[in-house]
């Protein structure tokens, strides 16, 4: 009878060891916020990881569009994700969410809030930035998606038989810009003093600029060091190197600008271009070691595939609630949605996403940080 009682109490220890080892499974809660839209709250205690994410399904697309959102609306600029959410909110936009976008300037206090790579805002050509070695998502005027790199090799800024490279729009001018030889643009989007060299005013016929584009205006006169203010469709030109002698040109003489990117939207022109950290996963290539996708960091992500649009939040940095993610470990975390495309926008203590006036995850700076600009979700009227 004992030897019997010690068997039983053998296997029934052993189950109890084994019920002890086994790992716990993520916990998983969804909410429906709209129409076609789900909200998900995943604790996964593996990591730990502490996961938020928004899945748009692909019939429900149709209802809902993407903007950018740069900080108080210039170039450059700083605004917490929760603030951009509520200034949308007050013009009457119909927000269900917003994350932190691109990287920005925050050591270079020259550059403080300066975006970091190619910005489309609203179908309006906003910023270059440093288009060649940033991934970008591009939305074209059909609505369609794309994530990669791009070039604007060949955009052009001509006066009379000349042309000269359009080397960069709405960027700060610093010393060591001696050694360029091109055309910087500025717009009213341009929030800051125009230095240190003065250009010419033009109007264009067309209302801002896009990408692509071909504009053509006439000169106004001289701009002198200063804030660009007015319309859109009035522009800033000042030219370096061989391109200085623009700085002259005198009132009335036709001025025409040629915006080129490449490869071309689908559907030009763009309506949004938002610049990102990098690429995980762009249909069967994934890019795991890639700079930065190696260690845990807080991560913010956006995804598409053939059954809808995924992006969120992952925390990060902080022991005990959540360790943050490496590109693979995102990669792995998002395959249940099926995505071809997946970017890893900025992270770190920018990660931020809003639902509804709120924050739902926890910032690693313990506070919301205040970024470059932002990506909205909006449904249309």
């Amino acid at each position: 009878m004992r030897d019997g009682l010690s068997i039983f109490t053998a296997v029934l220890l052993l189950g109890l060891v084994a019920l002890c080892d086994e790992p716990k499974k993520a916990h998983r809660t969804k909410e429906k916020i709209a129409p076609g839209v789900i909200y998900e709250q995943i604790s996964d205690p593996a990591g730990p990881w502490e996961v938020r994410l928004i899945r748009i399904e692909k019939a429900a697309l149709k209802k809902y569009e993407f903007r950018v959102s740069e900080a108080g609306d210039v170039c450059p600029g700083l605004e917490s994700t929760l603030d951009a959410f509520n200034r949308a909110k007050a013009k009457k936009l119909k927000v269900i969410a917003a994350i932190n976008g691109d990287s920005y300037y925050y050591r270079d206090k020259t550059k403080l809030g300066q975006p970091r790579a190619l910005t489309v805002v609203d179908g309006r050509f906003f910023s270059i930035g440093d288009l060649r070695s940033r991934a970008n998502l591009f939305v074209d005027a059909a609505n369609s998606f794309s994530i990669g790199y791009g070039s604007m090799n060949g955009s052009t800024v001509s006066i009379g038989e000349k042309s000269y490279p359009l080397v960069a729009l709405n960027d700060i001018l610093v010393a060591g810009y001696e050694g360029v030889d091109g055309v910087f643009a500025y717009t009213s989007d341009w929030g800051r003093l125009l230095t240190p060299a003065p250009g010419i005013a033009v109007q264009l016929k067309q209302p801002y600029l896009t990408i692509p584009g071909e504009f053509k205006g006439h000169v106004e006169g001289a701009f002198p060091v200063g804030v660009v203010s007015g319309e859109f469709s009035k522009v800033v030109l000042v030219g370096f190197g061989s391109a200085a002698e623009i700085n002259s040109t005198p009132a009335k003489t036709t001025v025409r600008m040629n915006i080129a990117i490449s490869p071309a939207p689908a559907v030009a022109p763009l309506k949004l271009a938002l610049g990102a950290m990098g690429i995980i996963r762009q249909g069967e290539q994934t890019f795991f070691k890639d700079k930065g996708g190696l260690a845990r960091h807080p991560r913010t992500f956006w995804g598409y595939g053939p059954e809808g649009v995924v992006f969120g939040v992952v925390d990060g940095r902080q022991k005990g609630w959540s360790v943050g993610m490496t590109y693979e470990e995102m990669d792995n975390l998002l395959k249940p949605y099926k995505l071809t495309s997946i970017l890893n926008l900025d992270g770190g203590g920018s990660t931020t996403l809003v639902i509804d006036g709120k924050i739902q995850n926890k910032p690693s700076d313990g506070a919301p940080r205040r970024t470059g600009n932002h990506l909205l979700l909006i449904r249309r009227h």
